[in-house]
C-alpha cells in the first residue's frame, strides 16, 4: 500500500456490535493441543452464527518452531471442524506467527480493504497454551500462576475490521523474522529502525510481559535505543501481566486494548506496540487516532 494513502482518513475501525472478546474457562482434559484449541473455539462460538463467506477471514494462529507445514495443516483442519465454512472459503488467510500475527497481517488487511474494496474483514485469533493440553495434565507445575515461561492462558478473539473516517491509523511498521529464537540484538535492530524511520514521541508503549523474566529482559535491555522518543511521560502498558500468555491472540488483544482507550479519550498522541513471538517472529507498529 502507498504510504501516503495510509495517512489519509481511511482508517481501520473495530465494529463493537460485531465483535467477540472471549476468554473461556474450560476444565483440563486429555485432548491434544489441536483439539484443545478447537474446544476453546467451539465454546466461544456456541449459539452464535456468522456469515463467514461474506468477507475475507484472517486466521491468527500460534507459531511453531521449524515452520512445519504438516503441523499447521493439522491445526487448520482441526479448527475447520468447528467452522466448516473455512474449508472451502476462497479468501481464508492463515497467519501462523504467534504474538506477532496481527502486526504481520496488517499489510494484507490494508490491501484487501483499500485496493480490493472489501467492506470488512473478519479477524479470528485462536490459541491455547500447550501446558493446558494433555502433555501437562497431572503435572504439578500446571497450576502455578507464575512460571518461568510465563502465565499459561488461552483465548479466542473475533473482530470485524472496516474502513472509517474515525479510528486508528498505522503510521509505521517493522518486523524481524529469524530461523532461530528472537534475541536482544533483533529488538535493538528494530528500535534503531524506529528511531531513524519514524522518530516520533511515544506516549504509550505496549510491551510484552507475561511473567517471564527472560522475555522482559529482551526488550528492556534495548529500550534505551528509543531515547529521546520515550521518557518520563511515556506510559508502559503490559497487558500480559493480567491476561497471561495469549499467544496468537496477543497482538489483536493489545490492538483492541489501545483502540478502546483512544476511543474513550484516555490515550493521546502516538502509541508503539511491540510483539515478540515464542519462536522467530518480531513486530512493532506505531498508531495514532484520527477523528
Amino acid at each position: 500500500m502507498d504510504p501516503s494513502l495510509r495517512l489519509q482518513p481511511q482508517l481501520e475501525v473495530i465494529d463493537k456490535y460485531n465483535s467477540i472478546l472471549s476468554l473461556p474457562i474450560l476444565p483440563l482434559s486429555e485432548d491434544d493441543h489441536f483439539k484443545r484449541q478447537a474446544a476453546v473455539l467451539q465454546a466461544s462460538l456456541l449459539d452464535r452464527e456468522f456469515d463467514w463467506c461474506a468477507a475475507p477471514v484472517f486466521l491468527l494462529l500460534s507459531d511453531h518452531k521449524g515452520n512445519d507445514e504438516e503441523w499447521y495443516y493439522q491445526l487448520f483442519s482441526t479448527l475447520c471442524k468447528v467452522i466448516p465454512a473455512l474449508t472451502t472459503h476462497t479468501e481464508c488467510y492463515l497467519f501462523p506467527y504467534g504474538c506477532s500475527a496481527m502486526l504481520l497481517a496488517w499489510r494484507h488487511l490494508e490491501y484487501l480493504l483499500c485496493e480490493k474494496r472489501h467492506p470488512y474483514i473478519w479477524v479470528l485469533a485462536v490459541d491455547s497454551d500447550p501446558r493446558l493440553s494433555s502433555g501437562v495434565v497431572g503435572q504439578p507445575q500446571q497450576h502455578h500462576i507464575q512460571l518461568n515461561s510465563g502465565i499459561a492462558a488461552e483465548s479466542v478473539l473475533l473482530v470485524k475490521i472496516r474502513l472509517s473516517e474515525i479510528g486508528l491509523t498505522r503510521n509505521w511498521f517493522a518486523s524481524e523474522t529469524r530461523d532461530r529464537e528472537i534475541t536482544e540484538a533483533n529488538i535493538e535492530s528494530l528500535f534503531r529502525c524506529y528511531s531513524t524511520e519514524h522518530s516520533k514521541g511515544i506516549q504509550q508503549f505496549y510491551a510484552p510481559n507475561t511473567g517471564s523474566a527472560e522475555l522482559v529482559e529482551k526488550w528492556t535491555t534495548a529500550y534505551y535505543l528509543l531515547h529521546p522518543f520515550v521518557g518520563s511521560r511515556t506510559q508502559i502498558v503490559m497487558t500480559g501481566v493480567t491476561t497471561g500468555e495469549l499467544g496468537a491472540c496477543s497482538g489483536l488483544y493489545n490492538l483492541l486494548h489501545l483502540y478502546r482507550r483512544y476511543e474513550c479519550g484516555e490515550y493521546l498522541h502516538s502509541t508503539l506496540q511491540l510483539e515478540i513471538s515464542e519462536s522467530q517472529y518480531l513486530g512493532a507498529a506505531s498508531y495514532t487516532w484520527h477523528q
